[in-house]
């Protein structure tokens, strides 16, 4: 019986390790580290390391997860691009790109006949802490995104990053074209786009999604000017952001100063959307089938219900907007401040779910800041109070109880010296039992 028990664990034994010798353990992530800020050159490999080097090495990764990063030695000099856009293919797999910050770690097309980067079908691509700036498609070249083109299924998330004076040509998207992918945009500002076409800032014609972000003077010749969407599969869905002071220029139908739909649907919650400027529908505008969806607690300038249609919980008024400048964070933003409607007006149970969590733009707080502050502030900016340290209580000090004046024949005498002491009361009689008591041990 024992043979058969242990010819039957050695059996076991072998097929697990067989298995084991036969499965293939996931691939270990590739981590580069960018030291040049060069455009080409260099291998990654020990030596030198050009982003456009680390993004060739991603490209063979397959399903290892490739992190590109800088060193801060880059820093403050930007990437000048002259070998073209810089593509993510799908067999890059999942690719993270973060920067030291979108005033530390900046990439230029430099005005020539190129984009930054072109994400293919099929590849996930994260982008932070940079700046994407001069990327330039001439007519008549086509596709659009005078930054970033998702070509196809590709999925991008745009995080904490600065889109500047990028343009995208006839086709859609200033800065970004999402032909058919799923993009994602947190805490960025988009500022001075612009397109011959539709989109001044940003085209979509797959799903899109908008929150705690900044978009200020983008244009486009046609339709949308920050953001254009079009094509049954395009959902947009913008939250907690700010779209302020973009064109439509003219040239072409001028709808839609703000934003655009010509098909699907554009959902906005929580948002400023004013100061826009086009033909027909200054801030907003909505063809044939497409709806500009209103979730709640938007603001508007004009005269309700104005070109957006914003009604449930708006806010029909000028915001106030400062000038786009630093207020803290990592990306410019517009401030608002307490006397201006949008504040206190935001949709409570919005800002504190995801993606908004009750942070700003810049990463701030929206609960609850100061004194008399109940509820978050439409738009991508939370005006913050004073920050108050409570003075502390002080500790109350305990008084010393008064003793009882000594009285006759209550008195004690220790040593023979008669010294008036009152010890809680304990009169002569029983310190001399104490006495006795002692000398008793002692004995």
């Amino acid at each position: 019986m024992r043979r058969i028990v242990v010819a039957a664990l050695a059996a076991s034994v072998g097929l697990s390790m067989f298995a084991a010798l036969g499965s293939h353990p996931a691939r270990a992530a590739t981590n580069l580290v960018v030291n040049s800020s060069a455009d080409s050159g260099g291998t990654c490999s020990g030596g030198t390391c050009t982003l456009r080097a680390a993004i060739a090495v991603a490209n063979t990764a397959g399903s290892s997860p490739t992190t590109i990063t800088f060193a801060s030695s880059t820093n403050g000099t930007p990437i000048a691009l002259t070998s073209g856009q810089m593509d993510i293919t799908a067999t890059a797999g999942n690719v993270t790109i973060t920067g030291n910050g979108p005033g530390s770690t900046i990439i230029d097309a430099g005005g020539q006949t190129n984009r930054v980067f072109q994400v293919d079908s099929g590849a996930t691509v994260s982008i932070s802490q940079m700046t994407l700036q001069n990327g330039t498609l001439p007519v008549p070249i086509g596709n659009g995104g005078g930054a970033i083109l998702i070509n196809g299924a590709g999925t991008v998330t745009v995080n904490n990053s600065v889109f500047t004076n990028n343009n995208g040509g006839i086709q859609l998207g200033g800065a970004i074209f999402n032909f058919g992918g799923t993009l994602t945009v947190l805490n960025s500002t988009f500022d001075g786009n612009n397109r011959s076409g539709d989109g001044g800032a940003i085209g979509t014609l797959g799903a899109l999604t908008v929150s705690n972000s900044t978009f200020t003077g983008n244009s486009a010749s046609g339709e949308g000017g920050a953001i254009f969407s079009n094509g049954g599969e395009s959902t947009v869905t913008v939250i907690n952001s700010t779209i302020a002071n973009n064109s439509v220029t003219g040239g072409g139908s001028g709808n839609g100063g703000g934003m655009t739909a010509v098909t699907g649907t554009i959902t906005v919650t929580n948002t400023i959307v004013a100061k826009n400027t086009a033909a027909t529908g200054a801030n907003c505008h909505a063809d044939g089938s497409a709806t500009i969806t209103d979730g709640g607690n938007n603001l508007e300038d004009g005269t309700a219900p104005g070109s957006c249609g914003f009604t449930t919980n708006a806010v029909h008024a000028d915001p106030a907007l400062g000038t786009l400048q630093n207020n803290g964070g990592a990306t410019p933003t517009l401030a608002i401040t307490k006397s201006s409607p949008a504040f206190g007006a935001a949709s409570a149970s919005t800002c504190a779910a995801a993606p908004i969590n009750n942070l700003d733009q810049r990463a701030e707080s929206r609960n609850a800041e100061f004194a008399g502050d109940t509820a978050c502030d439409i738009g991508a900016f939370e005006v913050q109070g004073a920050t108050t340290t409570p003075t502390p209580t002080p500790a109350p000090t305990a008084s010393p109880t008064a003793l009882p004046s000594p009285s006759a024949g209550s008195g004690a005498e220790i040593g023979g010296d008669t010294t008036g002491l009152v010890i809680g009361g304990i009169g002569a009689a029983m310190l001399a039992g104490l006495a006795v008591a002692v000398g008793r041990r002692r004995t």
